[in-house]
């Protein structure tokens, strides 16, 4: 099919659309995809993407190889029903069942339409209008503020996971946490394996490339927290001298414990970044 044509469809392949993941997301294709009980319904092969909105909606999984004696296809899943696995690379359905599996339609990358949609949701269990859709009419927005579209789902097991061992940095990052969702109005979400992040914005650059990252965020990785709350802004620098002690990184900063930061200066630098990147994207 001419790639003009699937450039412009609505709902694309990640291969062959412009939504790149975020950086320090996890790239599940290739994963495996499990139940409850850890048997093997298959393996991750695409993700397929929004291109109006910039979501990724649905997994294609390949039914190949299961251990639940079901015929080889492939299928979409509509990406919230998925769960990473706290510590392998694994995808879980927890709500998924075998029958559900073999009736779902058989994936074709050509024929992604509303009635498609509905029919996978209505067939893994979900009350959806039946209202057929005009030809080229595209669905309703409304469709996507459901659970199984919700792609914190994927993440929130490995929320508890990056908080370490460590009980001082576990409180550290409970705080965090509560002062960031105070101070950014927004939910924490976790934004790959390791990054607690609050609020989104969408970048797009001169070259094309473009995607989606938090308003600010952090990250509490073993040796020292990485810190996403920075912008070139003069007063930010200022901002910066009256921080306490931490260390500059090329997009974050540095410190070792929350006691080493002046959180008055930090609640400035966070809400500032916030102006910024709302004044400039």
């Amino acid at each position: 099919m001419d790639k003009d044509k699937i450039k412009h469809r609505r709902l694309q392949e990640l291969d062959n659309s412009d939504f790149e993941i975020v950086k320090g997301e996890p790239d599940i294709r290739g994963w495996d995809v499990k139940n409850a009980h850890g048997q093997k319904i298959g393996e991750v092969e695409e993700l397929i993407v929004d291109a109006q909105q910039k979501k990724v909606r649905y997994m294609v999984v390949d039914l190949d190889d299961n251990e639940l004696k079901l015929s080889h296809r492939k299928i979409l899943l509509p990406i919230g029903m998925a769960e990473l696995h706290q510590k392998d690379d694994d995808v879980i359905l927890p709500n998924v069942t075998a029958d559900h599996l073999s009736v779902l339609p058989v994936y074709d990358k050509n024929n992604i339409t509303p009635d498609v949609e509905r029919k996978i949701c209505t067939t893994l269990g979900r009350k959806t209008e039946t209202n057929s859709l005009l030809e080229g009419e595209e669905m309703h927005p409304e469709f996507y503020r459901h659970e199984y579209y919700n792609d914190d789902n994927l993440y929130k097991h490995r929320l508890q996971e990056v908080n370490p061992a460590n009980d001082q940095k576990k409180k550290d990052s409970f705080r965090l946490i509560e002062l960031m969702k105070e101070w950014s109005g927004f939910e924490p979400k976790m934004w790959g394996p390791t990054i607690i992040g609050f609020g989104a914005y969408h970048y797009k650059y001169a070259s094309g490339h473009e995607g989606d990252m938090p308003l600010m965020g952090f990250s509490p990785r073993k040796a020292q927290f990485s810190l996403y709350v920075t912008d070139p802004s003069h007063n930010n620098k200022k901002l910066l001298e009256k921080l306490g002690k931490y260390s500059m990184g090329k997009a974050c900063i540095y410190f070792k414990k929350l006691e080493d930061l002046n959180l008055d200066v930090l609640e400035k630098l966070s809400k500032e970044t916030m102006q910024f990147i709302k004044k400039h994207y």
